[in-house]
């Protein structure tokens, strides 16, 4: 099953990396190794309590749950992955999937 973590931008700015984008979607066997594979990404479900984000803009990131899998990756229930976009810059990765097998994909 793919899980799809989206990137609240607390503070106003969304953090992009190698690893990061607003979307990011992990194919894992469940929910709870979606979220420790998040972690290992550098996902964090601790925003405002840790001091991390913005309380007014609210936490960055929050865990999956069992019921959030699709059978392939997606940014909204009925969208792929591949035509969804958010507003970032032309050209800067909107959406990072990250497959069970290794493999990382990266969508503009």
């Amino acid at each position: 099953m793919f899980y799809t973590f989206h990137q609240n931008n607390s503070g106003g700015s969304f953090v992009i990396d190698e690893n990061v984008a607003p979307y990011v979607i992990v194919e894992a066997d469940s929910a709870v190794e979606a979220n420790q594979i998040a972690e290992e990404l550098g996902i964090y479900f601790n925003g405002c309590s840790g001091g991390i984000d913005c309380e007014c803009c609210g936490d960055r990131w929050w865990p999956v749950d069992e019921d959030e899998g699709t059978v392939e990756p997606k940014v909204h229930d009925s969208d792929p992955v591949f035509i969804r976009r958010v507003c970032v810059p032309e050209g800067m990765v909107h959406a990072r999937v990250f497959y069970k097998d290794g493999t990382r994909k990266a969508y503009a």
